[in-house]
């Protein structure tokens, strides 16, 4: 079977099959799912929906199986780790070197910061 993402526009309805969705089903969603649709939920899965807790849950991972998790970039949570931030800051950087800020409460690229200097 392919996947595709249900289309409002051209399916109908009742054609879809698995709906994931980040909150709780309702039981008005349950009762109203016909026999070949499931809806599907996982709880907590919005935390992985922000930076910071992604972040988060990420640097805990790391801790207990290590060396896996080294795609991530080093993170820093601002303004809880700005001591460590500047330490490390002024211990790796080289005018070469750039930062990336990236606001918790934005999406989409928004108020993200390019900076090669702490000042």
């Amino acid at each position: 079977m392919d996947w595709r993402e249900f289309d409002p526009s051209k399916d109908s309805e009742d054609s879809w099959h698995l709906k994931w969705q980040i909150q709780r089903p309702t039981m008005g969603e349950y009762n109203a799912a016909l026999a070949h649709q499931k809806l599907v939920h996982f709880p907590k899965t919005s935390l992985l929906c922000t930076k910071d807790n992604l972040a988060r849950i990420i640097k805990k991972q790391q801790s207990i199986f290590g060396k896996i998790y080294d795609f991530i970039p080093l993170t820093f949570m601002l303004p809880n780790e700005y001591n460590k931030f500047v330490e490390c800051f002024n211990r790796q950087n080289t005018k070469e070197q750039t930062w990336i800020l990236k606001p918790t409460d934005l999406s989409r690229g928004r108020g993200i910061s390019l900076i090669n200097d702490v000042m």
